[in-house]
């Protein structure tokens, strides 16, 4: 079974996501590094998960606003170099 970057086991049934798509993983592995050293950077003594729950929703706990919008800065980015429609 392949496995994706966020370590999820990718189904060949399911539709394309592009979070998972071999097509895109240079644009996502760009995407991750920008997050990590952003997660890694952040001050809280615990440690964050990437999940696509914290690159998808409006809001975590975890992190800073300003943290916030700097994931969703890069997933936005990341979608864009995909130049697929959503």
């Amino acid at each position: 079974m392949t496995y994706s970057v966020l370590k999820v086991p990718l189904n060949p049934n399911q539709p394309t996501n592009l979070l998972y798509c071999e097509k895109y993983a240079e644009s996502r592995k760009v995407m991750m590094d920008i997050v990590r050293d952003l997660v890694s950077a952040t001050k809280s003594k615990q440690s964050l998960k990437i999940t696509e729950h914290l690159l998808l929703a409006p809001y975590c706990d975890d992190i800073s606003k300003r943290d916030n919008m700097f994931i969703k800065e890069a997933l936005f980015e990341f979608i864009s170099s995909c130049n697929r429609n959503i």
